[in-house]
């Protein structure tokens, strides 16, 4: 949701690949006024493909993840995750053919990319 303030830039340029089922997925549309594509990765392969971590108790519970719940909260309602809490996420630019030209993996839940290096990246 660190992206909704610049969703101009991103418009026609940006997927979601998230966990769960297509209602959570039309939910989240709904709830978020998102207009980009939502793909769904039930299994997690998705995941798993682009080497992103689970992290632990610790990581999902502290401060700066908490801090990250409450300013993500201005744009959605707060409320516990429905899928994996401890599954991590990640954000990347991947060009036509396949390569990825930017990657960023999340080290804990509050840990998200700078807006401008995908900005740069897409560029």
């Amino acid at each position: 949701m660190q992206l909704h303030d610049h969703r101009e830039q991103f418009a026609g340029r940006l997927t979601l690949v998230g966990m769960g089922t297509p209602a959570h997925a039309r939910a989240f549309k709904e709830e978020t006024g998102v207009t980009f594509p939502v793909l769904l990765s039930r299994d997690k392969a998705a995941y798993e493909a682009m080497d992103l971590k689970r992290g632990s108790n610790r990581d999902v519970f502290s401060p700066a993840a908490l801090a990250s719940s409450l300013r993500r909260a201005r744009h959605l309602p707060l409320r516990a995750p429905e899928q994996d809490w401890h599954q991590l996420g990640g954000s990347f630019v991947i060009a036509p053919g396949g390569e990825v030209v930017f990657a960023h993996r999340a080290a804990h839940p509050a840990d998200e990319p700078d807006v401008g290096a995908l900005l740069a990246a897409l560029g």
